[in-house]
């Protein structure tokens, strides 16, 4: 790749992004620091449990709940139907 090409190929978006990770990874000490005497495990299942709530609040606001009102389901049928709209992108 020449030089002109990969300038141009760089956007103000990637490099934000970039330097937004720098910036978590930064503050990854300080707060491992700062999380005092919780077991490592019990750190990371805490994290990943906010992080898959909120991903799955997320799911249910953009995804879910959509689909739901399109169809115009019974109740009942919102469980199996949410699981599906999670997994197969064709429900919408």
């Amino acid at each position: 790749m020449t030089r002109e090409k990969a300038q141009s190929a760089a956007s103000p978006a990637a490099t934000l992004v970039g330097l937004g990770a720098i910036a978590l990874w930064s503050v990854l000490a300080l707060l491992t620091a700062s999380a005092g005497a919780i077991p490592p495990f019990e750190l990371a299942a805490l994290t990943f449990s906010v992080g898959g709530g909120l991903g799955l609040l997320y799911a249910a606001a953009h995804v879910v709940f959509p689909v739901v009102a399109r169809r115009g389901s019974p109740r009942e049928a919102w469980g199996f139907k949410m699981t599906l709209a999670l997994f197969d992108p064709d429900v919408r």
